[in-house]
């Protein structure tokens, strides 16, 4: 790879690159659009633009078709490959090799029927589908291209971050859980209108059975104490609504 044929691959960590190297050779064997979406573009971006030292651990990779022939190219550079359930009911593959990034690959949520559907289009839906702002840049592999469509780039630059809509809530009531966490691992600020969109809706989290809402307070708890928890839990209403919160937070 050289920098004139992949232009933006200096904006990733030195941990991203490597794999970058190694997905866009599959992309182009398999003839596939492999995009980079979610954690590692953002920290990457986190850690260029505020100096920040986020590790990247994983890679999210998303295609609009071909996934099973992106998987049978993977297994040919020595992937080890497992299937893991779906995600939002579409097949998902966790995948492990030697760049040093374990990798989860799926399709896009917007993947369309319709092959005159532009690129541009297809990954502005998949972004509206998504949950936080910050999550929304993706990279294609096969050009290098870095595609900011609901402008996540500003809110980096602004260390903010937003819900995508109140519509991600209600697909995912842990989206609450999941923007709490990001925040406290990056040192963000939640936008007013989350804030506020939150407690409007803070309601949706009696859905989370009890196991899974312990699970997401434990992964908020990698970056906040108990305490910051739960006051920001209270300002949001929550502790209204699950009162067993405040026993899981203290001792």
């Amino acid at each position: 790879m050289n920098k004139e044929r992949f232009p933006n691959v200096e904006l990733f960590s030195p941990e991203v690159v490597k794999s970058i190297k190694v997905w866009s050779k599959i992309a182009y064997e398999s003839d596939t659009p492999i995009y980079i979406k979610g954690g590692a573009i953002r920290d990457s971006l986190i850690n260029l633009i505020h100096g920040a030292n986020l590790k990247v651990k994983d890679l999210d990779l998303v295609v609009p078709a071909g996934l099973f022939r992106v998987v049978q190219v993977a297994q040919k550079y020595g992937f080890t490959i497992e299937r893991r359930g779906k995600r939002k009911k579409l097949p998902m593959y966790h995948m492990s090799g030697d760049t040093g990034l374990d990798v989860d690959l799926s399709y896009l949520l917007s993947s369309p029927n319709d092959k005159n559907v532009s690129e541009s289009e297809i990954l502005k839906q998949d972004a509206l589908l998504s949950d936080l702002d910050i999550n929304t840049i993706s990279y294609n592999l096969l050009t290098g291209e870095i595609h900011d469509l609901l402008g996540a780039m500003k809110s980096i630059a602004s260390r903010q971050i937003s819900l995508v809509s109140e519509r991600s809530l209600f697909l995912n009531p842990a989206t609450i859980f999941k923007c709490l966490k990001i925040a406290a691992k990056t040192g963000f600020d939640v936008s007013p209108t989350s804030l506020e969109m939150i407690r409007k809706n803070a309601g949706i989290v009696l859905r989370l059975e009890g196991w899974f809402l312990r699970r997401s307070i434990d992964e908020v708890l990698e970056f906040a104490s108990a305490e910051e928890l739960l006051a920001a839990f209270d300002r949001l209403g929550l502790l209204e609504i699950r009162p067993e919160i405040v026993d899981y937070l203290t001792p």
